[in-house]
């Protein structure tokens, strides 16, 4: 008999912090702190060669009286203090016969450079820019590398990000030599690439994952996704695929201007996104599985409230972490959903639908509580709302 699970467990948060708090941030103590239910990480931007981490089991059994509540409160970070370890954060370069390791980060000076794209109960995004790259006990840095470290963390996994750009002036980018390898490694998670393994790759710059898994089923659905898990979407009866994407480890739909059947804009919405996914488990074991939902061009950037319901349109009480910008235009109008979605291992396919009210489900008002994070806005940071439509 397949167990049921439920909507949400214990252990599915994560939150970020500074550790001194964001306004006493001092040269040598810019440290990020990441805690979920599974593990906690702590990162100084002006040091990238060593971290802090540790994974919150005993006996590979997790801790599950420490709720989300708990853990955001200033008196629960004893763990994070007491349980965490310092191990090695190895970025480095082989190139023209020498190596290159990242070292720090412009943050390390400017707080500013540390970027922070979403924060909310279930996925953390930063991203560090001016990532500085020395030869192997030597002070100066490469001139021709431009990189930028992104961070991804949910609750039971840690992605490493590197994304690496082409000087301005340099017509050859430093990964067209031939003997360009990347490495990454922290604790026992490493990769070794060339470019031609490389996630992504463009005209000026390529890009490389390390996905930290703190469980086996995780590592299966990194891994093994298209024969152990199946998905897939419609909207309108038009298809949207997913795809397995190793910077955000998780699936990702990403949606452009859709063609809907109602009107847009601030005009009292009261129709919905409707996405509909079938989800297929063929492991033996239930899990939750990460889904990140990309719309580009919703109907109205503001009021915008997601809500999983059952494919009989019966709300399940899914957690959705929504993000947006409507503030910078290089960028576009965007939303993102972020969500750990049930799924049990019964081997048959699993009905959701995604319905994305604005502003009115029905005739009622929309209510969310929210953390507010606007990028571009005024330079203002993280906030706490009630937001009423």
């Amino acid at each position: 008999m397949t167990k049921e699970l439920k909507p949400w467990t214990n252990n599915n948060y994560s939150h970020s912090y500074w550790e001194n708090g964001r306004r006493n941030l001092s040269s040598n103590n810019r440290i990020l702190c990441f805690e979920t239910g599974y593990f906690g990480l702590k990162v100084n931007v002006a040091d990238l060669t060593k971290v802090q981490y540790g994974s919150f089991d005993k006996d590979n059994v997790f801790d599950r009286s420490i709720s989300y509540e708990h853990a955001i409160s200033k008196d629960a970070r004893r763990r994070m203090d007491a349980e965490l370890s310092e191990e090695d954060l190895i970025i480095k370069i082989n190139l023209d016969g020498k190596i290159y390791r990242a070292t720090s980060s412009a943050a390390g000076t400017d707080v500013d450079q540390c970027r922070l794209w979403e924060s909310g109960k279930i996925v953390q995004h930063y991203d560090f820019l001016g990532v500085k790259f020395q030869e192997d006990n030597k002070l100066g840095i490469h001139p021709d590398i431009k990189c930028t470290l992104y961070i991804v963390v949910w609750p039971d996994s840690l992605t490493f990000t590197v994304e690496l750009s082409a000087s301005d002036d340099k017509i050859w980018p430093v990964w067209c030599f031939p003997d360009f390898i990347l490495t990454m490694k922290m604790k026992d998670w490493g990769i070794t690439a060339t470019v031609n393994e490389a996630q992504k790759v463009t005209k000026n710059s390529v890009t490389f994952s390390l996905n930290c898994n703190l469980n086996d089923t995780r590592q299966t659905l990194q891994e093994n996704w298209e024969n152990k898990f199946k998905m897939d979407s419609k909207y309108l009866d038009v298809d949207y695929p997913f795809k397995y994407d190793n910077q955000f480890n998780s699936f990702v739909l990403d949606c452009i201007h859709p063609k809907r059947n109602f009107r847009e804009g601030y005009c009292g919405i009261r129709e919905y996104d409707e996405f509909q996914f079938r989800l297929r488990n063929l492991t033996k074991e239930g899990t939750y599985v990460p889904v990140l939902i990309h719309i580009r061009g919703p109907a109205n950037v503001t009021g915008v409230c997601p809500i999983f319901c059952d494919e009989n349109n019966k709300p399940l009480g899914v957690p959705v972490q929504l993000s947006k910008n409507w503030h910078n235009s290089e960028l576009g109008h965007y939303v993102r959903f972020y969500a750990l979605i049930p799924s049990p291992s019964n081997d048959e396919w699993t009905t959701y639908r995604l319905r994305i009210a604005y502003g009115f489900y029905g005739n009622l008002p929309s209510a969310t509580h929210s953390n507010l994070s606007l990028i571009g806005y005024n330079g203002k940071n993280k906030t706490i709302f009630l937001q009423i439509i």
